[in-house]
């Protein structure tokens, strides 16, 4: 197990730059007033109904995301025994056979939590001296994972205001020709599988096998076909109807992420003139795999990495596969866990100094796009979203790209709201990763569950007051959500005003950044529709609104800092 470095413990501050008119005040206690008609309004058609199920489908926000800063240590009680836990469950399902090899990392922003390998190097090999073991270094065939460094790629150019993700390919692609009658194909299209297009283009010819046998199917060169050029892309898109119109429901596309690499070299050289990068591979080499510091991460096997490279018991000559130009994007790369791992650590944290993507993109990469019909799956830009339960039974989205070849089979997982990813890496003649990954999760979600809410108690949990007993506020933490239970300034009862009765009940507390809060209205019946309606319908005075809470750090100690009215509170009993 590898132990990473643990970070100082601490909590940035955001400072008000700004001052609103005070004439805004007229208009924010106009809209303060609205949502307190609404919120008393629905209180008394609650009243009314009693029959019906209160809290039915309860708002209980996630604890702030204080582990991308401060990231658990593995000497946490929880997470240290979980890991253990995790060890042990791999080795017996690892015993069980089906699995070459296999090398998997708990990822947090600074690094490797755990790390274990199991398996020979070359499972191709019958003398053991020659098999050799799989290690942090051992390079993996990536396939389909190939799809997020692509991805990446196009939201930095985005960013570099090379390319729009929703301007029409054909702007750098002026010979492609499809039926524009149905929308333009996109970038943003592309990475989402939403683009309408065939998995595999051109397909593979059937006419000899279709009914008795389904010849002719699947990727190159399992369908019979070569891998493609850019040129067999376009006149292939031409010949054959898309499976759907853009935008109508994602259908896996090989073929999409093929056009998105290629496009993103010609967006790029159409902006940097003829000395840019010409192919995907050397694109990408500059803005990801460089910056990232990657040192095993390629598409081809060379006298230089070959000695590292895993190599199944099954279809084992896949490794030296050149999968050429145009298919690179879609499943090309060649990659280690030790790669793997520092990009996790930049999608946990893109405002690490290495990021070679801003943490505005990531925050809109990791979003759904698409809504599955079974209550558990979602597509995003590249990502196959799936539904797991946190410790108090909360439904929280995991953001995963998977990859399969013959004998090779890997799968990265981000949880953005626990601020941990999981890297799996595997040989063999059948995948497991969809089972293992399913293993790995159950085995640590408890445990990040655990270290966000021991970081949530020392930052913020307890009684804070200022002035006596005047101005006093109490935070607790319950079923893994903030609540205020107390609220009190100048000796009115804050809880009280704002839901307009003297039984006011706790109301949930809402981490709107690093070091902010906001306190929300309650809402009993509808989920958290009413609650982010109204998340910012209290008044402001000076610019800031009064439901804000933020947190400051003065050395060791904590200040609770109420901006809207130049007030402090320190904390007086946990």
């Amino acid at each position: 197990m590898k132990q990473s470095v643990e970070l100082p413990t601490g909590v940035r501050t955001w400072q008000r730059t700004t001052r609103a008119p005070r004439w805004s005040l007229v208009f924010n206690a106009f809209l303060l007033a609205v949502v307190l008609y609404l919120a008393r309004s629905r209180q008394a058609d609650s009243s009314r109904n009693s029959h019906r199920e209160a809290n039915k489908h309860p708002c209980r926000p996630p604890l702030p995301t204080l582990l991308v800063r401060n990231p658990p240590s593995v000497h946490h009680p929880a997470l240290k025994q979980a890991l253990l836990n995790l060890d042990t469950a791999l080795t017996t399902r690892f015993k069980e056979g089906g699995i070459d090899s296999l090398s998997v990392a708990i990822v947090a922003s600074n690094g490797s939590l755990y790390e274990s390998f199991w398996g020979p190097l070359r499972a191709n090999e019958t003398d053991q001296d020659k098999r050799g073991t799989v290690d942090r270094h051992s390079i993996y065939r990536l396939a389909s994972l190939s799809k997020v460094s692509t991805t990446m790629e196009t939201l930095i150019l985005r960013d570099r205001g090379v390319l729009s993700l929703d301007e029409p390919i054909s702007r750098v692609f002026p010979r492609l020709v499809y039926n524009r009658d149905e929308g333009p194909i996109t970038y943003r299209q592309l990475m989402s599988h939403m683009s309408g297009l065939g998995r595999d283009l051109p397909p593979g010819d059937a006419s000899q096998a279709w009914p008795t046998s389904l010849g002719g199917g699947g990727p190159p060169p399992e369908n019979g076909r070569p891998f493609p050029t850019l040129e067999d892309i376009f006149k292939a898109i031409s010949a054959n109807q898309p499976v759907v119109p853009p935008y109508t429901y994602p259908v896996y596309s090989n073929t999409g992420f093929q056009l998105l690499g290629m496009a993103n070299v010609a967006a790029n050289r159409a902006f940097e003139g003829e000395d840019a990068p010409s192919t995907h591979a050397q694109l990408i080499h500059r803005d990801v795999f460089g910056p990232l510091g990657f040192n095993g991460t390629s598409f081809l096997t060379t006298d230089a990495n070959k000695h590292h490279v895993a190599v199944a018991s099954f279809y084992s000559h896949e490794v030296d596969q050149d999968f050429g130009d145009a298919s690179n994007p879609s499943g090309g790369q060649m990659s280690s866990l030790s790669d793997l791992v520092k990009l996790m650590q930049v999608l946990i944290d893109p405002s690490r100094s290495e990021s070679p993507v801003s943490p505005t993109s990531v925050r809109e990469w990791m979003r759904p796009l698409h809504t599955w019909y079974d209550d558990f799956s979602e597509v995003g830009l590249v990502w196959e979203i799936e539904s797991i339960r946190d410790a108090y039974g909360r439904k929280q989205e995991v953001f995963a790209k998977a990859g399969r070849l013959a004998g090779h089979h890997t799968r990265i997982i981000i949880n953005p709201t626990s601020s941990y990813g999981v890297v799996l890496l595997t040989t063999g003649p059948t995948s497991q990763t969809f089972p293992l990954s399913t293993l790995i999760l159950e085995q640590v979600q408890e445990a990040f569950d655990a270290a966000i809410a021991d970081a949530t108690r020392n930052v913020l949990v307890g009684t804070w007051s200022s002035d006596g007993s005047r101005n006093n506020i109490a935070i607790e933490i319950d079923e893994g959500s903030l609540y205020v239970t107390k609220y009190t300034l100048n000796g009115t009862n804050v809880l009280a005003v704002i839901q307009g009765n003297d039984e006011a009940q706790r109301l949930p507390l809402w981490s709107t950044r690093e070091d902010e809060y906001r306190l929300a209205f309650p809402a009993a019946l509808d989920g958290c529709l009413f609650s982010w309606a109204a998340l910012d319908g209290y008044g402001y005075i000076d610019g800031v609104s009064v439901n804000s809470i933020r947190v400051k750090q003065h050395g060791n100690d904590v200040v609770l800092q109420f901006p809207a009215i130049d007030l402090e509170m320190r904390r007086v009993a946990f």
